[in-house]
């Protein structure tokens, strides 16, 4: 597949502006897209955020150095002493892209106003950071420059792997592997819809269910409405048994486990026919008073 592959430019702004312009031009006649300095302006604090997500989205980091270290990041701010340059550098080391470095040769005459004399050592210290742990390349003109840069992206597109960019409309669905993907990707897909169908079910099943129990305590409720007062008053005094001639509620004593077969009523099944009554009271016309509840 004919991939194209993102390229950014870091350099300082005004002093590299031509041989920023020959090395985008270089790149663009490679077929890539080159993005850098034109696309932000100057770097700053509040431009770092699209700085960075550019970085993130691009295959490979071209850096060109000259004289001059940059401008440098004020205090109170994250990295701050260090220039915007270097913080694109740092960054992109920490993300692993592939960085193509490219350093003015020291005797390149050099505009006075592009040499920067007051943060020399700081440059020196960040060209040592650069050449540490990777090849460097030295250049003397722009057109120098822009042909280095060439060859060398084109050796490094060819030795790393790179995410790229491909045109939407070529041809990529033919192939055995995309088919295979394809394929797969479906059976998971029809796995997953069986999966929810099956979840749905459960979902109906476990809703008729307690349906099912909320109708039974509704009947159980109106049963227990109906009683008399003595029946609610020997239910409330004796706390031990349940009539046996109260069949309806009996049966659902002991289902729900509130008194075994011999009638005898656990103290879960007080707390419940308590609760019916409290839930009930307008039609039963009660209350409570000191735990015991009193029939009107």
């Amino acid at each position: 597949m004919d991939k194209k592959y993102q390229v950014f430019i870091s350099s300082t702004y005004d002093d590299l502006a031509e041989a920023r312009a020959k090395v985008r031009d270089a790149i663009l006649k490679m077929y890539h897209f080159p993005v850098g300095m034109e696309l932000f302006g100057a770097a700053n604090e509040e431009q770092w955020q699209i700085i960075s997500e550019t970085i993130d989205s691009s295959d490979y980091y071209v850096l060109i150095i000259g004289q001059r270290y940059g401008s440098i990041i004020p205090d109170g701010l994250p990295d701050a002493g260090i220039s915007y340059t270097e913080k694109e550098f740092r960054y992109a080391v920490k993300k692993g892209m592939p960085i193509l470095a490219f350093l003015i040769d020291d005797n390149v005459d050099v505009k006075p106003r592009f040499i920067d004399t007051k943060n020399y050592d700081k440059l020196i210290e960040f060209k040592d950071l650069v050449k540490k742990d990777r090849l460097v390349e030295w250049w003397n003109t722009t057109d120098d420059l822009a042909q280095k840069v060439t060859t060398a992206l084109y050796k490094q597109i060819t030795r790393t792997e790179r995410p790229g960019w491909i045109r939407n409309d070529t041809e990529i669905g033919d192939s055995e592997e995309n088919l295979q993907e394809i394929k797969e990707l479906k059976e998971k897909n029809s796995i997953l819809e069986k999966e929810i169908l099956h979840l749905k079910l459960e979902k109906q099943k476990a809703e008729l269910e307690v349906a099912r129990i909320k109708s039974e305590w509704r009947n159980a409720i109106e049963f227990v409405s109906r009683l008399s007062g003595k029946d609610i008053e020997y239910l409330q005094r004796n706390k031990t048994k349940i009539q046996r001639s109260k069949h309806n509620i009996f049966n659902l004593a002991i289902k729900y486990g509130y008194c075994d077969e011999s009638g005898k009523i656990t103290e879960k099944m007080q707390s419940v026919l308590e609760v019916i009554c409290d839930l009930d009271m307008a039609r039963l016309n009660s209350r409570v008073s000191n735990n015991t509840l009193n029939i009107k």
